[in-house]
């Protein structure tokens, strides 16, 4: 399945404040990260390396769960307090994020 028809799958939907935002994705494909979701409907998101490394991109997972293929800009606290990098963290099933 080609990505254009992933992302008609996928919905960012605006909860309470401007920055907190719930993601359905029922699908999922290698390169949908929780960024370039975002991204790709017209959110205003932090980044800068896109490899894990520098931490700009950093959100607060607050609902569901990722797959992180690097946390390497996490430090222990951040993964207590629920931070993910949004370049490296695909969504599992339904999520919320802080942007």
């Amino acid at each position: 399945m080609c990505r254009a028809a992933t992302l008609l799958r996928r919905r960012f939907t605006r909860i309470k404040s401007q920055k907190l935002y719930s993601l359905t994705a029922s699908l999922r494909s290698g390169s949908d990260y929780i960024l370039d979701l975002a991204l790709d409907h017209g959110l205003s998101v932090a980044y800068s390396c896109r490899a894990g490394q520098c931490g700009t991109c950093k959100v607060t997972l607050l609902e569901g769960s990722v797959e992180q293929d690097c946390t390497n800009a996490l430090t222990p606290d951040d993964k207590k307090e629920g931070h993910i990098l949004s370049c490296q963290a695909p969504p599992v099933g339904r999520v919320v994020v802080d942007l």
